[in-house]
């Protein structure tokens, strides 16, 4: 298996900035997640760590799972943080990649592209946005594609109600694999430079 991963997590303003992300090897694969904790609530940022913090110790546990499993571990998360005072709420979307398949599971407009010979696959394009992950309630959507060898793309909101779809694909379709996150960075910006919003982007080429 090869897997090449280029992840970038930028704040439009110093200080603030709830977005994570995260990039975990497997005996058999990986596992890529982003969170994007939910600013106008307070503790989005706890939110997101804390989320991010059950995925890697699920994966750590060292069990084959499937995308019902991580659909538990989602809800597991939305309990965890209810009961945590300090934690607000957070998008999430978890994708696991073995033996040629990727799943997962996702809630909140946070997002899952697979991009094969140039077309779209949207992976997270059935999640529910709201509840969640600590609102109580959350509904993680489930997903899989047994062909999962392509290039994946997880994002933060603030890549994709920015960014039009059409133009991502060109960038991730280009000759420069290492530039790719930057030049998804630029077409989020204004024309100062600056962000409307933090992005969390990971690139992963999932080959067999």
């Amino acid at each position: 298996m090869q897997r090449i991963q280029y992840g970038t997590l930028v704040r439009a303003a110093e200080g603030f900035g709830h977005d994570r992300l995260k990039a975990v090897d497997t005996p058999g694969g990986a596992v890529f997640a982003i969170a994007d904790g939910a600013g106008g609530t307070g503790g989005g940022g706890r939110a997101a760590d804390l989320c991010l913090s059950e995925i890697v110790d699920t994966v750590a546990r060292d069990e084959e799972r499937d995308e019902l499993e991580w659909v538990a571990v989602l809800r597991q998360v939305d309990e965890v943080l209810q009961a945590d005072v300090g934690a607000g709420e957070t998008t999430a979307v978890v994708v696991e990649f073995r033996a040629g398949a990727l799943f997962g599971a996702s809630v909140g407009d946070s997002g899952a592209v697979l991009v094969v010979d140039g077309q779209p696959l949207e992976l997270t394009g059935q999640q529910i946005r709201k509840p969640l992950l600590g609102g109580g309630g959350a509904r993680p959507i489930p997903f899989r594609f047994d062909s999962g060898m392509g290039t994946l793309l997880l994002g933060s909101d603030g890549l994709w109600k920015y960014s039009p779809l059409d133009r991502i694909l060109r960038v991730i379709g280009g000759e420069d694999a290492h530039r790719a996150p930057d030049e998804l960075l630029k077409l989020a910006q204004l024309p100062s430079g600056a962000l409307q919003d933090d992005i969390a982007i990971i690139i992963a080429e999932c080959t067999v």
